[in-house]
């Protein structure tokens, strides 16, 4: 999870406000904080493990600490991986890339890493995930966000919406019924956010698992149904 903090704990927004693009694949709304009013936009980026937010008129400096945490789990989550060995995860400093690091028991890693970055319209956030067989996926995850971070954020926004126009330029629906004509592009959406060619298959319920829980079949897969209607928009 990623956290806004202000003093001890989270912000607290008056008020928040989001809209999907589907044809674009971004996401965009403004919060308010106090006196603060901020647009934002966000996108996980096509071809890397990396999500780019971008907060127009907040300045790193004055505004908001941010960090990645699992304090959001809730205790039976927390119960069954510390059953199954996970270790406590780790809070690392990489220059000016902070990272949280979670070894697994038998071997490899995953590490989220993140960098506000001050720019001339705001503050852009840039978070990396990465998995690794081994103890390195911090190193991996600090190398994704500093590569992106040297190409750009608009050259990357521009790309990701030249890959959704590729993308939903090969088929359309237009039925009477406007209600299920919307629900397919949303599925069809979430098609392409869950499967990459010579990709893990999606889970059961794809990206979208309760947050902060552990599915009670513990988010394994089964090869019944539902790997097959996971694809069936």
């Amino acid at each position: 999870e990623i956290e806004f903090g202000e003093g001890a704990g989270p912000v607290a927004f008056d008020s928040f406000t989001a809209r999907l693009k589907l044809h674009q694949g971004i996401a965009e709304g403004t919060f308010k904080a106090g006196r603060r009013r901020v647009p934002w936009r966000a996108w996980t980026q096509n071809g890397a493990p990396l999500l780019v937010i971008e907060f127009d008129g907040l300045a790193e400096e004055g505004g908001p600490a941010i960090r990645a945490t699992l304090d959001h789990l809730d205790p039976g989550a927390r119960r069954l991986l510390s059953d199954w060995g996970y270790p406590p995860s780790e809070m690392k400093d990489a220059g000016p890339e902070k990272v949280l690091l979670q070894r697994f028991p038998q071997g490899g890693s995953y590490a989220v890493a993140w960098h506000p970055e001050s720019v001339s319209r705001g503050l852009t956030l840039w978070v990396a995930l990465a998995v690794s067989e081994g103890a390195d996926a911090d190193t991996k995850a600090v190398e994704v966000v500093r590569r992106s971070r040297a190409r750009g954020a608009a050259r990357l926004r521009d790309e990701q919406a030249a890959w959704w126009a590729d993308y939903w330029r090969v088929s359309g629906l237009s039925i009477p019924d406007s209600r299920l004509e919307n629900l397919y592009y949303a599925e069809m959406y979430k098609l392409a956010c869950s499967t990459r060619p010579a990709g893990w298959p999606i889970t059961l319920q794809g990206l979208w698992t309760l947050d902060g829980g552990m599915p009670p079949w513990s988010g394994d897969y089964h090869l019944d149904m539902n790997v097959q209607q996971t694809y069936w928009p």
